[in-house]
């Protein structure tokens, strides 16, 4: 028992030493971060015929569906970040295909929702939903069984992408987070992201920037178990100019666009807030704690067993 006394002092200056913040993360580095992306729309809903294609459009080059859009732009999401070290989860999946990798689609070949080019995708929990209700519980179901495993040891994110389709007046990216919970770090960097690139969401006729994030209960959100959980509105597909043209739909057709969109996202991911890893310290501190503990139950013990033999003597 010689080492308990050292062994109790050597914890006791352990926990006393605060825990400095995480250093900055590097600008190329995100191999701690654990990224769940749920491209919009685009599953095979059983409990809706046709399966949902997200918000159409016509135009000049045909009809256009926000589920093709969601789903190209989340595989250059998931190449970029990867690329950087991130680990990626989608929660949607193509069996026939699982070497989607992203196209170079543009307003003369974008694929109509459902054709052979683009087929719809498969839910990863609920391959086969009943209802709409349970194809959103299964993008949640995703994101909080990868939150579960990995928030110990990993800085865990989840984005649900989508292109709106709203007031014709507004064009650019928006974005909401949960109201369960106090507003994240990261919606301020995400802001920073956005304005930098001048993507922020404005109303076409006067300029002024019109809700760029808010709290908002959406299925997505409001079940899941991370804080650090988003649903982007990338563009609104109806927006139109007092030239009658249609901005951020011209942007959605540009893979250059869509490509722009994902970096910026990846941009936001790599300054996310500092420090993150509050779970993995209280967790450290939490068994250190522990560990102290039994420590001081052994030298009490030990203590007991001393001053008995030497009373007996």
């Amino acid at each position: 028992m010689r080492w308990t006394c050292p062994a109790i002092l050597w914890l006791f200056l352990l926990l006393s030493i605060p825990v400095a913040p995480q250093p900055s993360h590097s600008r190329e580095d995100l191999s701690d971060l654990v990224l769940v992306l749920d491209p919009g729309h685009g599953d095979r809903c059983w409990g809706r015929v046709p399966a949902d294609p997200g918000a159409t459009v016509k135009s000049l080059y045909g009809e256009v569906a926000e589920c093709v859009l969601t789903w190209d732009t989340a595989l250059r999401v998931k190449e970029l970040a990867e690329s950087h070290g991130a680990r990626v989860y989608l929660t949607l999946s193509m069996p026939e295909k699982p070497e989607a990798h992203p196209k170079n689609w543009d307003q003369n070949s974008i694929p109509e929702p459902g054709s052979p080019d683009s087929p719809y995708r498969t839910l990863v929990e609920r391959p086969t939903p009943s209802s709409i209700g349970q194809a959103l519980y299964s993008r949640v179901e995703t994101a909080n069984r990868i939150y579960n495993t990995w928030q110990w040891t990993h800085d865990v994110y989840f984005l649900s992408l989508h292109f709106d389709s709203t007031n014709p007046d507004l064009a650019g990216i928006s974005f909401y987070y949960p109201d369960w919970c106090e507003k994240p770090p990261f919606v301020s960097v995400l802001e920073r992201s956005i304005r930098r690139r001048g993507g922020e969401r404005r109303s076409l006729r006067t300029g002024f920037e019109y809700g760029l994030s808010q709290a908002y209960p959406y299925a997505v959100l409001s079940h899941a178990n991370n804080p650090d959980s988003y649903l982007v509105e990338l563009a609104n597909l109806r927006s139109l100019g007092n030239s009658g043209a249609n901005p951020d739909l011209e942007k959605a057709l540009n893979p250059q666009e869509r490509q722009a969109y994902a970096e910026l996202l990846v941009e936001a991911l790599l300054h996310r807030p500092e420090p993150l890893h509050s779970n993995r310290r209280t967790v450290r501190r939490l068994a250190l704690a522990l560990l102290l503990f039994f420590a001081l139950l052994l030298f009490r013990q030990w203590r007991k067993k001393r001053y008995r033999s030497s009373s007996r003597r």
